[in-house]
């Protein structure tokens, strides 16, 4: 509008979606009331400041250098800054041509959903290799801790349009006894969100129930390497701090990645947990998906959970 305007094609360049300001592509992306919510509320919590904003490209060069230097994903991180531009842009112009308000809430949640569709296009990059993987019949699957150690293995499963996530716990002692299993539905708008969250539960559980040394097993890379790091990722900042305050309370409190495929019987609780799949005392029946878990485990099914 504002390269119209000076073309004199348009009769002025003042955004027609504020109306308060000169419509140029600082101000479409940037600086509009709208695309500033849609910045904050996205995994960055960026807030804009327009002092000292000269261009677009210098300001994306500058976000571009800050991911850099504190990202524990760069690629996904990368992809998540194009989206969350690309989107902006195209609300803008649909609101000019379409007549559509922009509601940034609903493109937060676009937002969102293309970074999962993203994470799933990475991963399946790699099926072939995993399915492989997956065939190997000796392959290691679940270990026990080390005496004296209580392991909680944690899992998230996350559907885009869902505002909830489903949480599945599973907690054995160095001789592969069942303590405690466990499975709830929590609040969470992205599936790092959820990871993250299961890690907390690992740590609530054994806080709650007076154990002194545990191992939280995720296989959620990004959320664990976050943890390690101490990184300052937006969405899961306050989340990772509650994490290491708890932490405090253990003699010892281990968080560690473990592949999937030692993860099975938490993934398993948590997919059927966010279907509905989990009858009533499912803990004393055992469904037949979380046995045949177990028994890959090498563990045997125990007589109850």
């Amino acid at each position: 509008m504002h390269n119209l305007a000076s073309r004199r094609v348009v009769p002025g360049g003042i955004c027609p979606i504020c109306q308060t300001a000169e419509e140029t592509i600082e101000h479409a992306i940037l600086l509009c009331p709208w695309t500033r919510a849609v910045w904050f509320g996205s995994k960055f919590q960026w807030t804009i400041n327009p002092n000292g904003l000269t261009s677009f490209d210098r300001w994306l060069l500058k976000g571009v250098n800050l991911i850099k230097s504190c990202s524990t994903d760069l690629e996904t991180d990368l992809a998540v800054l194009s989206c969350i531009v690309w989107n902006v842009w195209k609300k803008h112009c649909k609101a000019i041509y379409q007549s559509v308000n922009p509601n940034p809430w609903m493109v937060i949640f676009i937002i969102n959903s293309n970074q999962l569709e993203w994470n799933q296009s990475l991963h399946s990059n790699n099926q072939e290799l995993r399915e492989e993987i997956r065939t190997i019949p000796d392959r290691e699957g679940w270990t026990p801790p080390p005496e004296g150690f209580i392991k909680i293995n944690v899992d998230a499963s996350w559907l885009s349009g869902n505002p909830f996530c489903s949480i599945g716990c599973v907690a054995r002692d160095s001789n592969a006894n069942v303590l405690l299993s466990s499975c709830r539905k929590v609040l969470a708008p992205t599936p790092l969100i959820a990871e993250t969250l299961a890690i907390r539960e690992g740590a609530l559980i054994g806080h709650n129930l007076g154990w002194n040394n545990i191992s939280i097993e995720s296989d959620c890379k990004v959320a664990v390497d976050a943890y390690d790091a101490g990184k300052q990722m937006g969405e899961i900042r306050v989340l990772i701090q509650d994490i290491k305050d708890l932490q405090q309370r253990f003699q010892s409190c281990r968080v560690k990645w473990i592949a999937r495929c030692k993860n099975q019987v938490s993934h398993l609780i948590a997919q059927l947990g966010l279907k509905n799949l989990l009858p009533p005392g499912w803990l004393w029946n055992l469904p037949k998906p979380i046995q045949k878990a177990l028994i890959e485990d090498g563990r045997g099914i125990p007589p109850r959970f």
